[in-house]
């Protein structure tokens, strides 16, 4: 049997769309700290009008299985949820969580119909995330003092980017960061959801602290730039038709623009390969 994870929906009031009550049950019992959480009826009757919709229904990902290796089982799930809830929410943005999320926010943008830049997925927010503490560590500085992102696809094929990566505005480079460590660091980026999911089985705090974190981007109207996954055609030389993570500037629009970076050329032909690999999955996605 598919374990299909909660569906999230933010509006005035947060909703929860649980597929089971025993779920809501539990949900419910966090009411107290979090006022008018309201659980929405199965068949999405409730949600209307919401303001920003967080997709994290999928199949859970097996040990060992790649994030890419679930876009067929998945995207069957975001056939039968997605059109229902737009079509209570057609001002809403759609934020998929979901892996291979990349693949699945550019579905999700095909079922949805909505205008670029309100739909996008969390990509390598978390990555970046994890890059930056592995790098403080390391360093022995604060993360929010560390400025470093990692592009591209969620996954296997990212790219860690070290050409405009700094600590308070100086090079890695005068702090003694060896590209073998560097190496090292995204390895162990990279690697980190899967060491989690054989360890407990799956991972939840890590993305949930991440999804919050947009969320509150976007509902703050804050212009944060963060890596997200969107629609690439263009970028850098991308001739693909595919989502995946770039600087994006979030305000409550969605996405209101994507900020080019000076890459290297090694890095941007790292990108052009990443939506590559994306492409070649997409393509054999039928919905």
């Amino acid at each position: 049997m598919v374990n299909v994870r909660p569906y999230l929906v933010a509006s005035s009031s947060p909703l929860f769309l649980a597929p089971r009550p025993h779920v809501w049950l539990h949900v419910s019992h966090a009411q107290f700290h979090h006022a008018n959480v309201k659980a929405a009826e199965p068949n999405y009757d409730g949600s209307e009008d919401s303001d920003i919709i967080i997709i994290t229904a999928g199949a859970r990902q097996r040990p060992g299985e790649s994030r890419l290796d679930l876009v067929s089982r998945n995207a069957r799930i975001f056939a039968s949820i997605i059109p229902p809830l737009v079509a209570r929410s057609p001002a809403a943005l759609l934020l998929v969580v979901s892996n291979p999320v990349d693949i699945l926010t550019a579905i999700a943008a095909r079922l949805a119909g909505l205008p670029r830049g309100r739909v996008f997925g969390s990509g390598t927010y978390l990555d970046s995330s994890r890059l930056r503490v592995d790098l403080s560590t390391q360093l022995g500085v604060s993360p929010q003092s560390i400025h470093a992102n990692i592009l591209g696809e969620h996954g296997d094929s990212s790219v860690a980017v070290a050409s405009v990566a700094n600590l308070a505005g100086g090079r890695f480079a005068d702090a003694a960061l060896t590209p073998d460590l560097w190496g090292e660091l995204h390895r162990r980026v990279v690697g980190a959801a899967s060491e989690v999911i054989a360890l407990k089985g799956y991972t939840n705090w890590g993305v949930g602290a991440a999804v919050g974190a947009l969320v509150g981007f976007i509902l703050r109207d804050e212009k944060r730039v963060v890596p997200v996954s969107v629609a690439a055609a263009g970028a850098y030389g991308i001739e693909d038709d595919v989502f995946l993570s770039l600087p994006a500037v979030l305000g409550r629009g969605g996405v209101e623009r994507v900020v080019r970076v000076p890459l290297s050329q090694t890095e941007q032909e790292q990108l052009r390969k990443s939506a590559h690999s994306l492409a070649k999955v997409a393509s054999s996605v039928a919905l």
